[in-house]
């Protein structure tokens, strides 16, 4: 059972003042193992979000019965959507997302985990750059992390992001006014897809370059979506095809990032096959 600690150790009035609009969106599949730690890494920020959802994508391990049971402090509500049938990551994200009723929605995976100052510091930063409707965040291990810290901030556009992903979705927070959603068809790179038609439309997403979230696994090669490397391989390369198709980008342009998306698929391999071998 995953209990909420502030509230015993300040007065109400000082935890209601630490509640930030922000939605947190989980989507979960038979995550008992790792659920726990990632609300609790929501629950021990420095400042909460006054709601977190998390949609069961079907799962057939106690993933519902622990969230059931995980309490939380005054102003943050906890609901639990459970979706009847295995709908995917986009699909369970977007059912959250729809759900959601704060200024901002940040999305954190079952098996990852947040940095304290997280939803504090990228708050902040999105209400500093009102033009910005997307922005995530560096991820690694935890580091100190001065609450009040400036961070440092890059700007990326559409062609920096064919080149390579630059945020990973447990690092990404939106702003309400954003109408896109994930693309339910994609059941790979489908944050990807997301990216990319966002910035085909906006100027570019901003970084924060501060690691506010940990990784629990390597980014490809391991347990999860991630391990299948040709399904995520295609999922990418679908993800630019569809940006052609729609006029967004040139033949000669998409044709060169899926050259190099090629590249780095073999890349992918060689270094997954080393990790195996050590």
């Amino acid at each position: 059972r995953i209990h909420f600690q502030a509230s015993r150790r300040m007065g109400l009035d000082e935890v209601a003042n630490m509640i930030l609009p922000v939605a947190v969106v989980i989507p979960t599949h038979n995550s008992e193992k790792t659920i726990g730690r990632a609300l609790k890494s929501v629950l021990d920020q420095e400042q909460l979000p006054s709601e977190i959802l998390v949609i069961d994508d079907c799962s057939s391990d106690s993933t519902v019965q622990l969230v059931s049971n995980t309490t939380t402090p005054p102003g943050v509500s906890l609901k639990i959507m459970q979706l009847a049938t295995n709908e995917g990551p986009a699909a369970a994200r977007n059912h959250g997302w729809d759900a959601t009723t704060s200024e901002f929605i940040a999305f954190l995976d079952s098996d990852d985990s947040w940095h304290k100052a997280k939803l504090a510091i990228q708050t902040r930063v999105m209400r500093s750059n009102p033009e910005i409707e997307i922005s995530g965040h560096l991820t690694g291990e935890s580091i100190p992390i001065d609450l009040l810290i400036e961070p440092q901030t890059r700007l990326f556009s559409l062609r920096k992001f064919l080149i390579r992903n630059r945020v990973s979705t447990p690092t990404v927070m939106v702003r309400r006014t954003v109408v896109d959603r994930f693309d339910s068809s994609f059941w790979f790179a489908e944050d990807y897809e997301l990216w990319l038609r966002h910035l085909a439309q906006h100027t570019g997403i901003l970084r924060i370059e501060l690691p506010l979230a940990h990784l629990h696994k390597a980014e490809f090669g391991e347990s999860g979506l991630s391990a299948r490397l040709y399904q995520m391989y295609r999922g990418e390369l679908q993800a630019v095809v569809k940006l052609r198709t729609s006029g967004r980008v040139s033949h000669l342009y998409s044709w060169l990032t899926m050259s190099w998306m090629a590249l780095k698929f073999v890349l992918r391999l060689i270094r997954t096959r080393i990790r195996q071998l050590k």
